[in-house]
């Protein structure tokens, strides 16, 4: 169970400290960082949410 959360949300700290890591390096703005954290976790809850609609549902 632990290690599923964990290798779930291992992409989200990946791309985060990737995005921040950018910020602190200067090639972004923090708003442009966090716009692109935020746009990222809206798409994959979007895409969760849209498979667990189509394939985990009860025929």
């Amino acid at each position: 169970m632990l290690v599923n959360f964990i290798r779930n949300i291992a992409p989200f700290v990946f791309f985060s400290l990737f995005m921040f890591g950018l910020y602190y390096l200067g090639h972004l703005t923090l708003k442009v960082a966090l716009f692109s954290i935020a746009a990222f976790v809206a798409s994959v809850a979007v895409a969760s949410f849209t498979y667990y609609l189509v394939f985990k549902r009860e025929p």
